[in-house]
């Protein structure tokens, strides 16, 4: 019976000896100084010409009965099809957007409304890949029995290559804004902590053109210009940012280098090309800028300390 209190006391001391290393690893974390960023937003357009053409035709026909009204469209809207497959469209190009009947009524002073006709209105998308032709394929389902257009639409059968080169172009723009910035303000440029898209290419929304109530008289095709179109990709980013600079030690010959970054930590690729008071500090001490691949910054400046330590080791100052 008496060992079970110390059985206890042994069980809560092997708990806090493996609580404790997690807890003051929580505070350390915790206490970890929180890095300087900058969050900044670049862009970048594509023009080019638009090479697909969507754009609505249509046949509104009336009659005293729905019937009648709804047969007189279809053979309209059969001889509009026909001129269109007879341009060169195929049934792939062709979808029927709207098919509707409504019946009109006509209201009078103090009379209930009065039923005059119907009306049925039916509608189709055409797609034209040669832009080229597209006032002369309207021309023909006119002259085929289409009397309304509800808009036109000009876009890009496949934009991937177009939001690609736009892509590029921003990043590199948002990258060149980061050196800007850190260039201006002191600091240097560690790493790219986060990057987001936003943009992209989006359809032209249709634009109203014309109501065309009779056939066209002139010879000439309707013209259609294609303009261009603008392909945007913005782009937005935060980078992680560090003041680095070299102060002389109390005494001479003694480099300490002042940087957010703890040894063990190491340098990044940007503070390998980009020590920008190193030369300087040499210079003023009668040393040169060693050359060479194998000399980047950051091995140079762990190679300056360490030769510092052991000259401050050998005088019996450390």
């Amino acid at each position: 019976m008496t060992r079970h209190p110390l059985i206890a006391l042994a069980a809560l001391l092997a708990l806090g000896a493996a609580v404790a290393p997690a807890a003051a690893q929580a505070t350390a974390i915790s206490n970890a100084p929180v890095p300087s960023t900058f969050a900044l937003s670049a862009f970048d357009e594509t023009r080019l010409v638009p090479d697909i053409a969507s754009i609505t035709l249509g046949v509104n026909t009336q009659a005293a009965t729905a019937g009648e009204a709804l047969k007189a469209n279809g053979a309209r809207m059969s001889a509009a099809i026909a001129a269109l497959k007879k341009a060169g469209l195929t049934d792939r190009d062709i979808q029927t957007s709207t098919l509707s009947i409504n019946p009109q009524y006509v209201c009078e002073n103090n009379q209930p409304p009065r039923l005059t006709d119907y009306q049925v209105a039916n509608q189709v998308i055409i797609a034209m890949h040669e832009l080229s032709r597209l006032g002369g394929v309207i021309d023909a389902s006119v002259a085929a029995g289409t009397n309304t257009a509800g808009g036109i639409s000009l876009g890009l059968a496949d934009p991937s290559a177009a939001e690609d080169t736009a892509r590029v172009a921003a990043v590199k723009a948002l990258n060149a804004k980061a050196e800007l910035y850190a260039r201006a303000t002191g600091y240097h440029i560690v790493r790219l902590i986060s990057l987001n898209e936003g943009g992209g290419y989006v359809p032209q929304p249709l634009m109203p053109v014309f109501a065309m109530a009779t056939k066209r008289e002139v010879g000439d095709s309707t013209p259609v210009s294609s303009g261009e179109l603008r392909v945007r990709i913005d782009v937005s980013g935060v980078f992680e940012v560090v003041k680095l600079r070299l102060e002389a030690g109390a005494r001479e010959g003694l480099l300490k280098p002042k940087l957010g970054l703890t040894a063990r930590q190491g340098f990044g690729p940007f503070h390998e090309r980009r020590i920008d008071h190193l030369p300087v500090c040499l210079a003023r001490q009668g040393r040169q800028w060693p050359s060479g691949p194998s000399h980047t910054a950051g091995s140079s400046l762990s190679r300056i300390a360490t030769g510092s330590a052991h000259r401050a080791r050998a005088a019996g100052e450390v």
